[in-house]
């Protein structure tokens, strides 16, 4: 633009004073968010050291006493003489191992006879009996969340309890069976227990009760809050992996994101049964990265102020030195930011004095997959009348106007993006929720094309990657003493 041409007839004439062309309209707040659906792994651990010492406390250690007067000690022996046995069949400690889903459990039986009085003498004879006593235990869980473990328990006598006298063996082997095969039978009903103890249900009901909530993920600038909708639990069986006995569940919950006001706590459903999730697995979210208006009016003028004192060339007038007031940054329709800026500039010689609000409205985009903000196609908004109109017109429209606030908004909004991606890394990292620990860790961001909104830049980001929940419920406070 030749502005020498349009300005110099009339530099002499021209008078100071406000001129300013319309503003845009403004964009409505708008919400782009939608719900994603994340599965987050929920492996529930129990302490197989633990399961063994609870187990072994549940069970009798001593299988049968014996004390016996027989008028007939050995029946096969010509001679009749009595004598009378005295001792026991007791259990060692029960040993817990395994490996993928079969807990295996093993438990050693011996016997101690002693053979006394016989022929009305004290004896010290004595022999023992050897038993081991194993179980597989195929681990599984019914829909209703009560465990249904297949026990196969077996045992075998390596050396039947009994004594010899006169080299023969007086055995309590039958006795001794029917004995055992009550501690099998008590066995059998507590292993049971146990795990639904390890695994209790109205633990796991009370957790998905307080699963329903709110996540904070960005404490301001903007706040951004997560919404936890539990849906459903997946049953993936029981891993034993070494001393730990594993639950392998998968939680399925619907993740919303806010920004702004915290969100109301979603309503708590009842707990359902436990059902096979179809697609695929992995944590999921949709995460607003919002470039505040505010913030980057307050960057652009800024910039426009350290402009100003290195001078604009406008053609025709040489380098001037106008001043800038705090820019106003907003979205406008048809995808447009509008940017309005308040421009103060004197003419060459001081023959010309403008100032005024100039409005242009620029095109925003970017690259695909990348959150750098593109301001493109900036244009004035209208136009302004008189003089010092365009001499306002002709510093706004200026290349170097234009690169600072292309330069400003893309600078910020990538600094915004880095910035709460950390923050929300940093909430879901040993997240408490209910009786869980919540950990995600995020392994691929993709992004959509960058929006302005009337809250600000937005720029939608598909966060994925994988996530934990550990059973860890918080212990009760210690009772005071006294």
């Amino acid at each position: 633009m030749r502005l020498v041409a349009i300005l110099l007839p009339l530099l002499l004439a021209a008078c100071g004073g406000q001129v300013s062309n319309e503003a845009p309209p403004r964009a409505e707040p708008a919400d782009l968010l939608q719900p994603q659906t994340s599965r987050v792994a929920l492996p529930v651990e129990a302490d197989l050291d633990l399961l063994e010492k609870r187990l072994n406390a549940r069970l009798p250690t001593t299988v049968l006493t014996v004390d016996e007067k027989r008028e007939r000690c050995l029946p096969k022996a010509k001679i009749k003489f009595s004598c009378r046995l005295v001792g026991a069949v007791s259990r060692g400690p029960l040993k817990l191992s395994g490996s993928g889903s079969t807990l295996k459990l093993s438990m050693p039986i011996t016997g101690e006879i002693e053979a006394r009085d016989v022929l009305g003498f004290i004896g010290t004879n004595e022999a023992t009996g050897k038993a081991l006593v194993t179980a597989d235990v195929e681990l599984a869980l019914a829909p209703d969340w009560t465990p249904k473990p297949k026990v196969d328990i077996r045992y075998r006598w390596e050396e039947e309890p009994g004594v010899l006298i006169a080299k023969q063996r007086i055995t309590f082997t039958s006795l001794a069976d029917k004995e055992l095969a009550k501690l099998i039978a008590k066995l059998e009903a507590e292993v049971p227990a146990l795990i639904a103890e390890a695994h209790p249900r109205q633990k796991v009901e009370n957790s998905w009760q307080k699963a329903h909530t709110v996540v904070e993920l960005n404490a301001r600038n903007p706040e951004v809050w997560m919404r936890v909708t539990p849906r459903g639990f997946g049953y993936g069986g029981y891993r034993i992996e070494g001393r730990t006995l594993r639950l392998l569940l998968e939680f399925e919950a619907a993740t919303e994101t806010f920004v702004g006001t915290r969100p109301a706590d979603p309503d708590p459903t009842p707990l359902p049964p436990l059902g096979k999730l179809e697609g695929g697995t992995g944590f999921r979210l949709t995460i607003p990265v919002v470039a505040d208006w505010k913030v980057l009016e307050g960057e652009l003028e800024k910039a426009l102020m350290k402009l100003s004192r290195k001078g604009i060339p406008i053609e025709g007038m040489g380098r001037l030195q106008p001043s800038f007031g705090r820019p106003t940054l907003y979205a406008t329709e048809g995808g447009r930011v509008a940017v309005g800026l308040p421009i103060k500039a004197k003419g060459p010689r001081g023959l010309l004095d403008a100032e005024g609000n100039v409005w242009l409205t620029g095109r925003v985009s970017n690259a695909p997959d990348t959150q750098k903000l593109i301001v493109s196609d900036l244009i004035i908004s209208g136009q302004i009348e008189g003089t010092q109109g365009a001499l306002l017109m002709a510093i706004a429209q200026s290349p170097e106007v234009r690169d600072v606030i292309a330069a400003e908004l893309a600078t910020n909004f990538a600094r915004d993006f880095d910035k709460l991606l950390g923050k929300i890394h940093t909430a879901l990292t040993d997240k408490r929720i209910g009786a869980f620990v919540l950990n995600a860790r995020i392994t691929e961001t993709r992004n959509g094309m960058i929006r302005p909104l009337g809250q600000g830049a937005y720029l939608v980001v598909e966060a994925k990657g994988d996530a934990s929940l550990t059973w860890a419920p918080l212990k009760p406070p210690a009772r005071p003493k006294g």
